[in-house]
């Protein structure tokens, strides 16, 4: 409120709003959250068509998912789960430019959250594994420092479609087709989606089994899991590498001796046992920070201006436009009130004008607030 430089971290954004850069300047795309914002849309065929291939690609081509009568299902008593699609769009985090290739990204998610509450209210107890392994920020952080103290050999590498490797150990769920691509058979029934193979993003259980997954694999080409469960370590007369797991997402560091044979051979055995794996040497970008490395591996500059811009956008766009915003926590108050918030159990009253559908509560606070390493605060700004 002073005019001083704030110091931000988002460690969220909601990007609904994304900017980049073309031959032209700075240019922004809206992403469609709703039916009404997908039709006003200027990309919307872009859109469209990432939402057949997220259909067709992740979904249907999974050996196990088919597409079935939705009253057959309805009549031996089967929970269809709605479908949610996220959009998103891809921009190259060094450049600012969109990605080359398909920048337009749609994922069908399953609503496991509404399917449960029907499956509770029919007595049917539904509790299944749900954790998989992600590394925290101060993990990532010392990594990155310890590869540029020792000068090891950096790699991110990413998974792609995950969870249409894992194997499903959850019974078969249905769910219904997403809202732009309504189907019907040869004989005019609607369609829903059979999920009788691997698990699909939104289902309890599915980061669980990619989870397993991927452990399986890792110990099979010889890494070791540390005592934090998303650290991974390879030993061998060439060297050594650590491995960090962000779901899908890994970052390896290499000893310089080795000279990235352990993350080659990693990368190869991924590929063979999943398919795509992207992967980037020094990369520009990881875990939302934006990645900037001496010339001689010596230090990494970890940013991430772009998240915050988001953030600001969507949660006090007033500071875009340099407009003191009201009622903005500092210091000691600010302090206070992120030691005051608290979590309701869902045996709790809920609060009024708070919809809490889930049975969850997510508290924020909005203010000045010195990141602290030792917490990881999911703060708007």
């Amino acid at each position: 409120s002073s005019g001083a430089p704030a110091e931000l971290e988002v460690y969220k954004a909601t990007q609904n709003v994304i900017d980049y850069v073309t031959d032209l300047g700075p240019a922004q795309i809206k992403v469609p959250t709703n039916e009404r914002e997908l039709n006003a849309s200027p990309e919307k065929e872009q859109w469209l068509s990432a939402d057949g291939r997220a259909l067709n690609d992740a979904i249907l081509a999974i050996p196990g998912n088919r597409l079935v009568k939705t009253k057959s299902v309805i009549a031996k008593g089967g929970v269809i789960g709605p479908c949610v699609t996220h959009r998103k769009v891809k921009v190259d985090q060094s450049s600012r430019r969109l990605a080359e290739h398909n920048p337009f990204k749609s994922r069908h998610c399953y609503a496991a959250n509404r399917v449960a509450h029907v499956k509770k209210s029919r007595g049917v107890d539904d509790n299944v594994p749900t954790s998989s392994a992600v590394c925290d920020d101060l993990t990532v952080r010392l990594t990155l420092a310890d590869a540029c103290g020792r000068r090891r050999h950096v790699c991110k590498a990413d998974v792609g479609n995950a969870y249409g490797h894992a194997s499903r150990i959850s019974s078969v769920a249905y769910m219904a087709m997403p809202k732009t691509l309504q189907t019907v058979d040869e004989e005019g029934d609607e369609l829903c989606i059979e999920l009788g193979g691997a698990p699909l993003w939104g289902e309890s259980q599915a980061g669980f089994e990619w989870y397993l997954e991927l452990c399986t694999e890792l110990e099979k080409q010889g890494w070791r899991q540390g005592e934090i469960p998303c650290a991974w370590h390879f030993t061998s007369e060439r060297g050594d590498a650590r491995l960090l797991t962000i779901v899908d997402d890994l970052l390896i560091s290499e000893s310089a001796s080795s000279e990235m044979s352990i993350t080659n051979d990693t990368l190869a055995a991924l590929r063979k046992r999943f398919g795509e794996v992207t992967s980037e040497q020094q990369p520009t970008s990881f875990a939302g920070y934006r990645l900037a490395w001496a010339a001689d591996r010596s230090a990494v500059t970890l940013s991430m201006e772009q998240k915050v811009v988001e953030a600001v956008r969507a949660h006090m766009p007033e500071l875009l436009d340099g407009k003191k915003p009201a009622g903005l926590l500092r210091g000691e108050a600010l302090q206070k009130a992120a030691d005051e918030l608290m979590l309701r159990t869902p045996a709790e009253p809920q609060r009024p004008g708070r919809p809490d559908p889930d049975g969850k509560t997510v508290q924020s606070i909005t203010g000045s607030l010195r990141f602290v390493e030792k917490i990881m605060p999911s703060l708007g700004v």
